[in-house]
């Protein structure tokens, strides 16, 4: 299979996304329960299939908005930045040090909030005709803490991938490796030494593809996981801070 293109997603590009890892996540498990009751129940055939269409399209609703407000907070972030990086500029001109004032603990927990704001990107890959075929997103969470959000944490926050998916007729096909390259690239570009992830237990595929990727397993979600989902291994790769001569698709 030839190569996609693989760019940074636009505002208006979220829905698509949303729509494509909705069919992902919710489809196998929505198509065997969903396969279940209709064997067993063949006269709510009609009622099932609404039932699975209402919850992917709850899915969707629910992943565009928090697609769309991570975007929305990256743009205030950049702005943000580029504000306080102009007054800086000014105040030097105008003679001023930076570092003199007493704000500068506030400033730098300020600057840190902002960057973690820019560190987030959802990436797509477009075949030849430009139609989406996988997704994936950079964020910056905290994979080893043992409670989801909004569970407070002291473990560290780390650059993340989530939300991956592959539409079904391209998987296999090195879709998903090259959505994971271009993750790299924004990585080290953002002067990050590691990448984290987590799949689930069952998805021998994926874990596959992340293995041959080089990502190794870092930990395993707690048996209580199972109230939230599928239990789930946590994985991360190294990132050489050289990686040497590499093909940087042309949409990052």
């Amino acid at each position: 299979a030839g190569r996609v293109r693989v760019r940074r997603a636009g505002r208006g590009d979220l829905p698509l996304a949303a729509r494509l890892c909705a069919d992902a996540f919710c489809g196998q498990a929505v198509t065997s329960k969903g396969a279940q009751m209709k064997q067993e129940l063949p006269a709510l055939v009609g009622l099932v299939g609404m039932l699975e269409e209402s919850f992917r399209s709850r899915t969707v609703a629910e992943l565009t908005d928090i697609m769309e407000g991570a975007f929305d907070r990256r743009l205030v972030g950049q702005r943000e930045a580029h504000v306080r990086a102009l007054r800086a500029q000014l105040a030097q001109l105008g003679g001023k040090q930076p570092g003199q004032n007493a704000g500068d603990k506030a400033l730098e927990w300020r600057n840190w909030r902002d960057l973690r704001k820019r560190m987030w990107h959802c990436l797509l890959a477009e075949d030849g005709e430009g139609q989406l075929v996988g997704t994936a997103t950079l964020c910056w969470f905290t994979p080893e803490a043992l409670l989801p959000p909004p569970m407070p944490t002291s473990k560290p926050h780390r650059l993340y991938v989530c939300n991956m998916a592959v539409a079904p007729g391209f998987r296999r096909r090195g879709v998903g490796r090259q959505l994971l390259d271009a993750c790299e690239v924004l990585a080290r570009r953002w002067g990050q030494e590691s990448l984290w992830l987590h799949v689930d237990i069952p998805n021998a595929g994926a874990q596959r593809l992340y293995g041959l990727a080089g990502y190794s397993q870092r930990g395993i979600d707690p048996p209580f996981y199972r109230m939230f989902g599928e239990r789930r291994i946590l994985l991360a790769k190294q990132l050489s801070i050289d990686p040497g001569p590499r093909n940087v698709p042309s949409g990052l």
